[in-house]
């Protein structure tokens, strides 16, 4: 963080100028956020917790910097300086082992970068929901990873979907995959990284014995589980239906806007028109109701999960993203309330895994681990990129995913 900018904010002092002892302060500032960050999640986090741990007054804080918004921008800038230099050394990727290789290496290197940052990573998805900023600055990034991805890849096999679009959604996946492995732990990085490479390779070249089909592998998947039921207070009917299912979609929007952590009961009340007494006749709090679309999603993902690998895989995603139009608040948002100590999310992300799981052990090849991960990716971060404004269309992310999905993840070149 050495290179930081240097310059005090109006109106503090009549020299913008920032000597060593300045820098010195702000680079406190910024390694007490970090820290505050990846300790607490963005949204936890108060400009009071990091001045008290950097050791410094308010005064002293906004000398430098405008908020907590500011200061994250600033450490995401750093870790997207590191990410625009990494991609541009990415080698030709072919068909070949060497190909592979060059996917592998580039993938290394972004593990690397993002767990030098997890302060940043970590807490990505609730910045973005509040700051255009970032927004703005990340759909760049994407833009010129997309750009550069698709640019090394040397004569892939028909694809079914722009090599532009299907660079988009890979490159969406392997971010994402990084990013559930940091924040829910399970596999070791090597093999993510592989995973990973062989999955990318497959989207575009289809499955090669000796280069992208590695041996089966398969330890420690999780059991099938169960998301409990959240208990109501009071059976409703009539009325009293029509308001819960008020609070029900109410909930939905607020977790899909705000996000998990940002969410209080007064948003829910205030999006379904009700009082807060309304709200606590159904649910006990936000876990609660939370909790309660969590089972519905999951037995909706189990259900689809059934399916595959599927023989109609456009079919199913066109499926996938519908259901993701209703319920992508509570998928995303699964790491965060995991964070939060959510009693259904372990649960719920067993439930996923073993559902990931089957599918994936009904292939002859690959490690079902780490591919659990790349599937969880594939599933949330894409549809994710595609209904956030400025990102992928659905009509070019449906087709694109479909392919990663039929020939990446399940090694079909039919």
């Amino acid at each position: 963080m050495e290179d930081i900018d240097s310059a005090r904010r109006a109106p503090f002092g009549s020299n913008p100028h920032v000597g060593g002892a300045g820098r010195a302060t702000q680079l406190r500032i910024l390694t007490a956020a970090a820290e505050v960050f990846a300790a607490d999640g963005y949204a936890r986090t108060s400009v009071e917790a990091i001045t008290a741990h950097a050791g410094c007054s308010r005064p002293t804080f906004y000398q430098y910097f405008s908020g907590k918004e500011d200061l994250h921008r600033r450490l995401a800038t750093r870790l997207g300086t590191e990410l625009a230099a990494l991609v541009e050394d990415l080698g030709v990727v072919d068909a070949s082992a060497d190909g592979r290789a060059a996917l592998a290496q580039w993938l290394e290197g972004l593990m690397a970068t993002y767990e030098r940052h997890r302060a940043v990573v970590d807490n990505f998805s609730a910045s973005v929901r509040t700051d255009d900023q970032m927004v703005r600055g990340a759909g760049t990034l994407s833009n010129r990873y997309r750009a550069a991805l698709a640019d090394a890849i040397h004569e892939p096999t028909e694809l079914g979907a722009s090599i532009d679009a299907v660079a988009a959604v890979v490159n969406s996946m392997a971010f994402g995959a990084c990013t559930f492995r940091q924040r829910m732990g399970g596999v070791p990085i090597d093999r993510l990284t592989e995973a990973l490479a062989d999955t990318i390779h497959r989207s575009f070249f289809g499955p090669i014995d000796g280069v992208n089909l590695g041996p089966r592998r398969r330890t420690g998947i999780p059991g099938q589980a169960t998301v409990p039921k959240p208990a109501e207070p009071e059976p409703p009917s009539g009325r009293g239906r029509q308001t819960r299912d008020r609070l029900v979609d109410a909930a939905a929007k607020a977790f899909a806007s705000l996000g998990y952590d940002s969410v209080r009961v007064d948003d829910i009340v205030s999006e379904a028109g009700v009082s807060h007494g309304s709200f606590y006749r159904y649910f006990a709090d936000k876990e609660a109701v939370y909790t309660e679309h969590l089972e519905v999603m999951m037995t909706e993902v189990v259900a689809l999960c059934a399916d595959l690998p599927a023989s109609d895989p456009r079919a199913w995603m066109d499926r996938y993203f519908e259901m993701y139009g209703r319920q992508g608040g509570i998928i995303s948002n699964l790491p965060e309330a995991f964070a939060a100590g959510v009693t259904a999310a372990p649960e719920a992300r067993a439930t996923g895994g073993a559902a990931l799981a089957a599918a994936m052990e009904r292939r002859s090849f690959g490690d079902a681990d780490a591919d659990i991960f790349v599937a969880f990716a594939l599933l949330d971060s894409v549809p994710a990129a595609a209904f956030r404004p400025g990102g992928t269309s659905q009509d070019e992310a449906i087709p694109a995913a479909s392919r990663v999905l039929h020939a990446g993840l399940f090694g079909r070149g039919d």
